[in-house]
């Protein structure tokens, strides 16, 4: 996303936002893509590899990460679903997925659960499709995880 675009997502000014996602990038949560600016003037971030960091020093700071994550999760996935049919082939609309699964977990079973995802993106990130002998077209593929408890709703 742009700075712009990201400060409108979270309801801050474009200086705001500027200066935070600039904190971010210092220290490797987020980083520039060049490679997606159509001109001099645009600026594409994209949130590092592993962006979810659990070792903020307060809860306002974390919480404030965590709302710019999604600001950028929600905005990728409309941006998707606005284009879908105009930019992407019949095989990658098949293939994109957006749902919401719920588990009744301990919060060690959920860790578990983020090591082992962790572990399956890795796998699959040491292993990119070659360009030679792949049949089909690759792109970049943005995963969300959000793993986070809900209220019962039991009588």
């Amino acid at each position: 996303m742009m700075v712009s675009e990201l400060a409108a997502a979270v309801g801050e000014s474009v200086a705001s936002a500027s200066y935070h996602l600039g904190q971010l990038r210092e220290h490797g949560y987020i980083q520039v893509r060049p490679d997606l600016a159509r001109s001099g003037r645009e600026r594409w971030l994209q949130a590092s590899e592993e962006a979810a960091p659990r070792e903020l020093d307060d809860e306002a700071s974390l919480n404030r990460f965590e709302m710019l994550l999604v600001g950028m999760q929600t905005a990728q996935l409309q941006g998707f679903l606005a284009d879908r049919s105009g930019q992407w082939s019949a095989s990658w609309r098949q293939a994109a997925t957006v749902g919401s699964y719920r588990l009744r977990l301990t919060p060690s079973q959920l860790s578990a659960f983020h090591d082992e995802f962790l572990e399956l993106y890795r796998r699959y990130r040491a292993a990119p499709p070659a360009p030679s002998t792949e049949s089909e077209e690759s792109a970049d593929v943005t995963l969300a995880f959000n793993a986070v408890p809900q209220r019962s709703e039991q009588a």
